[in-house]
Protein backbone atom coordinates (compact mmCIF):
# COMPACT_ATOMS: atom_id res chain seq x y z
CA UNK A 1 0.00 0.00 0.00
CA UNK A 2 2.34 2.66 -1.25
CA UNK A 3 1.31 6.19 -0.39
CA UNK A 4 -1.06 5.12 2.39
CA UNK A 5 -0.74 5.98 6.03
CA UNK A 6 -0.88 3.03 8.36
CA UNK A 7 -1.75 3.27 12.03
CA UNK A 8 0.83 2.03 14.54
CA UNK A 9 0.64 -1.73 15.01
CA UNK A 10 -1.10 -3.24 18.03
CA UNK A 11 2.24 -4.02 19.68
CA UNK A 12 3.28 -0.32 19.72
CA UNK A 13 2.74 1.24 23.11
CA UNK A 14 2.58 4.99 23.36
CA UNK A 15 3.36 6.64 26.65
CA UNK A 16 2.47 10.29 26.88
CA UNK A 17 2.05 12.93 29.50
CA UNK A 18 0.16 16.17 29.15
CA UNK A 19 1.39 17.82 32.32
CA UNK A 20 1.89 21.59 31.77
CA UNK A 21 5.14 21.46 33.75
CA UNK A 22 6.60 18.72 31.59
CA UNK A 23 6.90 18.78 27.84
CA UNK A 24 4.89 16.22 25.87
CA UNK A 25 6.90 13.01 25.65
CA UNK A 26 6.04 10.11 23.38
CA UNK A 27 7.79 6.80 23.40
CA UNK A 28 7.21 4.18 20.77
CA UNK A 29 8.60 0.73 21.45
CA UNK A 30 10.41 -0.58 18.36
CA UNK A 31 9.07 -3.52 16.42
CA UNK A 32 10.32 -7.00 17.19
CA UNK A 33 12.69 -8.43 14.58
CA UNK A 34 10.96 -9.77 11.50
CA UNK A 35 10.72 -13.53 11.34
CA UNK A 36 10.16 -15.06 7.91
CA UNK A 37 6.89 -16.93 7.63
CA UNK A 38 7.07 -20.60 6.67
CA UNK A 39 3.91 -20.21 4.55
CA UNK A 40 3.71 -18.49 1.14
CA UNK A 41 2.50 -14.90 1.19
CA UNK A 42 -0.57 -15.72 -0.96
CA UNK A 43 -2.38 -19.02 -0.93
CA UNK A 44 -4.30 -20.26 -3.91
CA UNK A 45 -8.02 -20.94 -3.65
CA UNK A 46 -7.40 -24.68 -3.69
CA UNK A 47 -4.91 -24.32 -0.82
CA UNK A 48 -7.37 -22.58 1.47
CA UNK A 49 -10.40 -24.60 0.40
CA UNK A 50 -12.56 -21.59 -0.42
CA UNK A 51 -15.17 -21.94 -3.14
CA UNK A 52 -14.14 -19.58 -5.95
CA UNK A 53 -17.72 -18.72 -6.87
CA UNK A 54 -18.51 -17.70 -3.28
CA UNK A 55 -15.43 -15.48 -3.18
CA UNK A 56 -16.08 -14.02 -6.62
CA UNK A 57 -19.76 -13.18 -6.22
CA UNK A 58 -19.37 -10.37 -3.64
CA UNK A 59 -16.22 -9.08 -5.32
CA UNK A 60 -17.99 -9.07 -8.65
CA UNK A 61 -20.45 -6.45 -7.44
CA UNK A 62 -17.95 -4.34 -5.48
CA UNK A 63 -15.75 -3.14 -8.32
CA UNK A 64 -18.00 -3.23 -11.35
CA UNK A 65 -21.06 -1.31 -12.41
CA UNK A 66 -22.08 -4.15 -14.72
CA UNK A 67 -22.26 -7.57 -13.05
CA UNK A 68 -22.64 -9.29 -16.44
CA UNK A 69 -19.24 -7.94 -17.54
CA UNK A 70 -17.70 -9.09 -14.28
CA UNK A 71 -19.21 -12.56 -14.68
CA UNK A 72 -17.87 -12.71 -18.24
CA UNK A 73 -14.34 -11.92 -17.03
CA UNK A 74 -14.69 -14.56 -14.33
CA UNK A 75 -15.95 -17.11 -16.87
CA UNK A 76 -12.83 -16.57 -18.97
CA UNK A 77 -10.66 -17.46 -15.97
CA UNK A 78 -12.82 -20.27 -14.59
CA UNK A 79 -15.89 -21.37 -16.57
CA UNK A 80 -17.45 -23.18 -13.62
CA UNK A 81 -17.13 -20.13 -11.36
CA UNK A 82 -18.40 -17.93 -14.21
CA UNK A 83 -21.44 -20.18 -14.58
CA UNK A 84 -22.11 -19.86 -10.87
CA UNK A 85 -21.81 -16.07 -11.10
CA UNK A 86 -24.26 -15.97 -14.02
CA UNK A 87 -26.63 -18.26 -12.11
CA UNK A 88 -26.46 -16.01 -9.06
CA UNK A 89 -27.38 -12.97 -11.18
CA UNK A 90 -30.15 -14.79 -13.06
CA UNK A 91 -31.75 -16.04 -9.83
CA UNK A 92 -31.27 -12.82 -7.85
CA UNK A 93 -34.78 -11.52 -7.15
CA UNK A 94 -33.34 -8.06 -6.46
CA UNK A 95 -31.46 -7.80 -9.77
CA UNK A 96 -32.78 -5.90 -12.76
CA UNK A 97 -34.96 -8.17 -14.93
CA UNK A 98 -32.89 -7.49 -18.05
CA UNK A 99 -29.70 -8.48 -16.20
CA UNK A 100 -31.38 -11.68 -15.10
CA UNK A 101 -32.39 -12.57 -18.68
CA UNK A 102 -28.92 -11.68 -20.02
CA UNK A 103 -27.23 -13.73 -17.30
CA UNK A 104 -29.43 -16.74 -18.08
CA UNK A 105 -28.55 -16.41 -21.78
CA UNK A 106 -24.83 -16.39 -20.99
CA UNK A 107 -25.29 -19.24 -18.54
CA UNK A 108 -26.75 -21.39 -21.34
CA UNK A 109 -23.33 -21.37 -23.03
CA UNK A 110 -21.68 -22.79 -19.90
CA UNK A 111 -24.29 -24.93 -18.13
CA UNK A 112 -27.54 -25.78 -19.91
CA UNK A 113 -29.21 -27.36 -16.87
CA UNK A 114 -28.48 -24.33 -14.68
CA UNK A 115 -29.69 -22.04 -17.48
CA UNK A 116 -32.97 -23.96 -17.67
CA UNK A 117 -33.45 -23.56 -13.91
CA UNK A 118 -32.68 -19.84 -14.17
CA UNK A 119 -35.07 -19.27 -17.09
CA UNK A 120 -37.79 -21.25 -15.29
CA UNK A 121 -37.30 -19.14 -12.15
CA UNK A 122 -37.56 -15.95 -14.21
CA UNK A 123 -40.65 -17.18 -16.09
CA UNK A 124 -42.40 -18.09 -12.85
CA UNK A 125 -41.49 -14.86 -11.00
CA UNK A 126 -44.76 -12.94 -10.71
CA UNK A 127 -42.94 -9.74 -9.73
CA UNK A 128 -41.44 -9.38 -13.23
CA UNK A 129 -42.88 -7.86 -16.38
CA UNK A 130 -45.20 -10.35 -18.07
CA UNK A 131 -43.45 -9.98 -21.43
CA UNK A 132 -40.08 -10.80 -19.88
CA UNK A 133 -41.56 -13.82 -18.17
CA UNK A 134 -42.85 -15.13 -21.51
CA UNK A 135 -39.49 -14.32 -23.14
CA UNK A 136 -37.73 -16.43 -20.50
CA UNK A 137 -40.19 -19.29 -20.96
CA UNK A 138 -39.64 -19.23 -24.73
CA UNK A 139 -35.94 -19.99 -24.18
CA UNK A 140 -36.73 -23.18 -22.28
CA UNK A 141 -37.87 -25.70 -24.93
CA UNK A 142 -34.33 -26.06 -26.30
CA UNK A 143 -32.90 -26.50 -22.80
CA UNK A 144 -35.49 -28.49 -20.84
CA UNK A 145 -38.92 -29.35 -22.23
CA UNK A 146 -40.35 -30.25 -18.82
CA UNK A 147 -39.28 -26.89 -17.33
CA UNK A 148 -40.68 -25.16 -20.43
CA UNK A 149 -44.04 -26.87 -19.97
CA UNK A 150 -44.11 -25.83 -16.31
CA UNK A 151 -43.26 -22.21 -17.14
CA UNK A 152 -45.84 -21.98 -19.93
CA UNK A 153 -48.46 -23.55 -17.65
CA UNK A 154 -47.74 -21.04 -14.86
CA UNK A 155 -48.02 -18.11 -17.29
CA UNK A 156 -51.15 -19.47 -19.03
CA UNK A 157 -52.91 -19.97 -15.68
CA UNK A 158 -51.99 -16.58 -14.19
CA UNK A 159 -55.16 -14.47 -14.43
CA UNK A 160 -53.20 -11.26 -13.76
CA UNK A 161 -51.31 -11.62 -17.07
CA UNK A 162 -52.54 -10.03 -20.30
CA UNK A 163 -54.85 -12.38 -22.22
CA UNK A 164 -52.67 -12.24 -25.35
CA UNK A 165 -49.59 -13.39 -23.41
CA UNK A 166 -51.57 -16.08 -21.64
CA UNK A 167 -52.92 -17.32 -24.97
CA UNK A 168 -49.41 -17.42 -26.44
CA UNK A 169 -48.17 -19.40 -23.45
CA UNK A 170 -51.10 -21.84 -23.76
CA UNK A 171 -50.37 -22.37 -27.47
CA UNK A 172 -46.71 -23.08 -26.78
CA UNK A 173 -47.67 -25.41 -23.95
CA UNK A 174 -49.97 -27.32 -26.33
CA UNK A 175 -47.07 -27.77 -28.78
CA UNK A 176 -44.84 -29.12 -26.03
CA UNK A 177 -47.40 -31.35 -24.39
CA UNK A 178 -50.81 -31.73 -26.03
CA UNK A 179 -52.14 -33.56 -22.93
CA UNK A 180 -51.25 -30.59 -20.69
CA UNK A 181 -53.15 -28.01 -22.74
CA UNK A 182 -56.61 -27.38 -21.37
Amino acid sequence: MVGSWLAPPDWAHVAATNDEAAPLVRVIIPAPPAVPSPKPARLSVSDIGTDLAKKAEPAMYEDDDDPIDAAERLARLDPRAGAEAYRAIACDLGADAEYRIDAAAQLARLDRRAAAEAYRAIACDRSLDDGLRLEAAEQLPDLDRRAAAEAFRVIACDASIDDGLRSSAAEQLARLDPRAAV
